[in-house]
């Protein structure tokens, strides 16, 4: 079973097709669902509500797509959310800096390593541009946000690379109009855009793209005071432990200090819980803990939920502890109060993310059942 019969079997049987594929300017990473792709995305997303929404009284809302320069500034994505890149000297093509160097000298180097370090191996290894066996300029930053104008000033604003940051703004209003009490899913389902160097693969990278977003507010001094724990302590989660990936139950892995608490496993196991339902094979699966210069800027400890594919391990999950980064910083920037009531305790919560890709997580349900028909 290879890409190219999970891509026969999407544009024969109209899962998904190129957006645009009549015209000759077309942009790469823009796809289309087509008849039978939102049948399987919405039966996907009633899954998801039933097995995670549902299951712990979540809430779920559905924020703007476009929003304000402020929201960014103050979440770092205007500053940190970018991608390394490299351009030829000659032709000018620009290249994402941590691909080519994988992808010419089988070295891997996490995307958010110093820039240096990536003229360091560009160099030492004699990397050309393949289109041309040019050299390459430094490597530079590239920020994927797409701006927007608002109203005939143009004044700036921003399609959300995320989901979870109207969730945030929204905390304060949503905790008290909905009688909040900690800890607190709320979630949200809907499209996020990143400019990406390289669309590649369909589904796999894009530049518009489908997220199911989980954001669990809790306080940060009761992480191992959860009653609901033991409704989960004997499901199997399969995690890597250095390079080694290890079948154990949520409870032997907060037990043995691999996972650091029983909130974080509570929903690691869940969420493996979820995805065995969907027909992935889990035996397939495993959560990889990123370090240092692989996790995003916004967390504190980072496990990627992935899948073996065809392609390679494909992550399906950012599964981010983000502490208080996000709350505290819109609460700095807008002035406003983002602490709660926790019984008798005022508290600023911190946030556990579940960041689903829905694209990737349709591409492999489709694989893994090609798989089974073969």
């Amino acid at each position: 079973m290879k890409y190219d019969d999970v891509m026969k079997l999407a544009l024969e049987r109209g899962f998904y097709f190129p957006s645009c594929e009549i015209y000759s300017d077309a942009q790469a990473g823009f796809w289309e669902y087509g008849p039978t792709g939102v049948s399987l995305k919405n039966k996907f997303l009633e899954l998801w509500r039933r097995e995670l929404l549902r299951r712990d009284k979540m809430i779920e809302i559905d924020g703007s797509q476009i929003m304000s320069s402020s929201v960014f500034e103050a979440s770092g994505h205007l500053t940190s959310f970018a991608d390394p890149i490299v351009r030829c000297t000659k032709c000018k093509s620009t290249h994402r800096a941590d691909r080519i160097i994988s992808e010419l000298a089988k070295i891997e180097i996490p995307e958010s390593a110093d820039l240096e370090e990536f003229d360091k191996v560009i160099t030492e290894k004699n990397i050309k541009c393949p289109k041309c066996n040019s050299n390459f300029e430094n490597t530079k930053k590239f920020n994927m946000m797409f701006q927007v104008g608002i109203g005939p000033e143009g004044e700036p604003a921003y399609l959300r690379p995320e989901t979870c940051q109207s969730i945030f703004v929204d905390f304060p209003r949503l905790f008290k109009t909905m009688r909040g009490k900690l800890p607190l899913g709320i979630a949200q389902t809907g499209k996020s855009f990143r400019n990406e160097i390289a669309p590649r693969q369909s589904l796999l990278r894009l530049r518009e793209f489908y997220q199911a977003e989980i954001e669990v507010f809790c306080n940060p001094a009761k992480l191992n005071d959860l009653d609901k724990f033991s409704e989960i302590q004997d499901t199997e989660i399969r995690i890597q432990v250095n390079d080694e990936v290890k079948a154990l139950t949520c409870k032997e892995a907060v037990d043995l200090q691999i996972i650091p608490n029983k909130f974080v496993a509570y929903y690691l196991g869940i969420l493996a819980e979820f995805y065995e339902k969907t027909g992935i094979d889990m035996k397939k699966s495993r959560f990889r803990k990123l370090g240092e210069k692989e996790k995003a800027f916004y967390a504190e400890v980072a496990y990627d939920f992935e899948v073996e594919t065809t392609t390679g391990w494909l992550e399906l999950v950012a599964c981010n502890y983000r502490s208080d980064y996000d709350l505290g910083s819109h609460a700095k920037k807008s002035k406003e109060k983002f602490e709660v009531m926790d019984g008798d305790e005022k508290v600023l919560p911190h946030i556990f993310e579940l960041s689903m890709g829905i694209d990737r997580s349709m591409y492999t349900i489709l694989e893994h059942s090609l798989r089974e028909d073969k």
